[in-house]
């Protein structure tokens, strides 16, 4: 995830703090640990009836049902152990949702990062504090 970013305007108090959901869920997302404690952290940056689509156009209601989603996707590893996620965005926009465009890395267990052509824009809609729906498209 690109820590800095130039915004061609100035941002609204609500419009950082919706910036601070988003960062704080890759942030959570991207911990290389190898433990499935980042999924049941979501509750911390998610609402329990968010609406998440996932990249194939699958959706998913509710907290549980996408913490199941990643608790399975980051098992995918096998016997080796998790995968791992990496986010590189070099574009965001936060006026209303937040949108962002760049690299999803899904980095097998003991590695190496893959190459750079998993391209993804995804639309956070955060309210309260939490991200209520959040829409995954794979860019090709």
């Amino acid at each position: 995830m690109a820590s800095s970013k130039v915004w061609a305007t100035e941002l609204s108090a609500t419009e950082m703090a919706n910036v601070a959901v988003v960062d704080a869920f890759h942030k959570n997302m991207s911990d290389p640990a190898q433990n499935l404690d980042k999924a049941g952290r979501l509750k911390e940056t998610c609402a329990q009836d968010i609406i998440w689509g996932v990249a194939n156009g699958q959706k998913l209601y509710g907290l549980p049902a996408v913490m199941d989603w990643y608790t399975n996707f980051f098992k995918s590893g096998g016997s080796a152990g998790l995968r791992t996620l990496q986010y590189e965005y070099s574009e965001r926009f936060a006026k209303g949702p937040v949108v962002e465009y760049g690299l999803h890395f899904v980095i097998p267990p003991g590695g190496p990062k893959p190459a750079p052509t998993n391209v993804h824009c995804v639309v956070h809609i955060v309210k309260d504090g939490k991200i209520m729906e959040r829409y995954d498209y794979g860019v090709r």
